[in-house]
């Protein structure tokens, strides 16, 4: 009888696993959206499970410095593209044991059930390439059946993807990185230092990045400065930030409050009453994923004004979305 008990359990939980729901954040006050974001924040859970070596750290330190020539060229050939012309949003997440899964517009299902990482992120130029951090800082990359390593010696902790040859990571020491190839060699970006968060986004809005103490930068393609970004009136921190054409969503670091700018400079906040967010991402102005407090799983499609669970069940770690 406890057996069948048992497995009554189950089967409910993965039928609810993949129910779809229509939950919404009005704009009214909601007690729910008024929980303080969880003590142990992303960063140090994240960090505690991507340990890279003093050796695999030395090789990252010994690679010689990017040619900004050889960037620019390999932008101007990814800027032919048709930037967000995907016919369906891509989706990705992960899951309870570093599981990974994709949303299909309805459920969500893991492409690969033997796939344990860490950190998944979908490129944000159009194309449909998939990158990812797993064990130890490993990267790799999807060829839609199955995950490789297209340089098994480059050590990431975080990772953002422009295209499929072109990316963003973060090491252990909290520099930064860039890889032209597709991630077969890797070179130190700028003299960025103490960086937390990474985020890529079109040819103008390359690339954004905050630090440990919560500053928001833009990086200038053509200065090849990172340009500080001034965060909104009593903020006291942004804890990452997700860039598009024109613009920024950002999410701070004491309550989970989401912002969002269309030039960078300006922000707003577009429901007062959302908060509790870990995780947002997005390449465009009005459609955005996030992870709040509790590993819910929300989505906007007016521009952050009203929030809904496409799935109320689903709990996730990390998430991205382009369009």
């Amino acid at each position: 009888m406890i057996r069948v008990e048992k497995t009554l359990i189950i089967v409910f939980t993965l039928i609810s696993m993949f129910a779809c729901t229509n939950e919404t954040i009005p704009e009214a006050n909601n007690e729910e959206l008024n929980e303080v974001i969880e003590s142990s924040s992303f960063t140090d859970d994240l960090d505690s499970r991507i340990k890279i070596s003093p050796e695999e750290m030395a090789y990252m330190n010994s690679l010689p410095a990017y040619d900004p020539e050889e960037l620019a060229l390999a932008l101007e050939n990814t800027s032919h593209q048709s930037y967000n012309h995907r016919l369906t949003e891509e989706v990705w997440g992960i899951g309870t044991g570093r599981t990974v899964w994709k949303w299909n517009g309805a459920s969500w299902g893991q492409p690969n059930p033997a796939a344990r990482l860490d950190i998944v992120e979908v490129a944000k130029n159009g194309e449909n390439s998939v990158w990812g951090i797993g064990t130890g800082g490993t990267v790799w990359k999807w060829n839609g059946a199955s995950w490789g390593q297209p340089n098994p010696a480059a050590r990431l902790i975080r990772i953002a993807v422009h295209s499929s040859t072109i990316a963003f990571g973060v090491a252990r020491n909290r520099t930064l990185f860039v890889t032209t190839n597709g991630g077969q060699n890797w070179a130190p970006f700028t003299n960025f230092q103490n960086a937390n968060w990474i985020s890529s986004g079109d040819y103008f809005n390359l690339l954004s990045v905050t630090d440990l103490s919560g500053n928001l930068y833009k990086y200038d393609l053509f200065s090849q400065q990172m340009d500080p970004v001034t965060i909104p009136p009593n903020t006291a921190f942004i804890s990452h930030a997700t860039i598009f054409g024109g613009g920024i969503w950002a999410s701070e670091g004491n309550f989970g409050k989401v912002y969002r700018s269309t030039d960078c400079v300006n922000f707003i906040q577009p429901n007062a009453n959302l908060t509790g967010v870990r995780v947002i991402s997005t390449n465009v102005f009005s459609k955005a994923w996030a992870i709040r407090s509790g590993r819910t799983v929300w989505k906007t499609n007016n521009s952050g004004s009203i929030w809904f669970q496409p799935n109320s069940a689903a709990r996730l770690d990390y998430i991205s979305a382009a369009y």
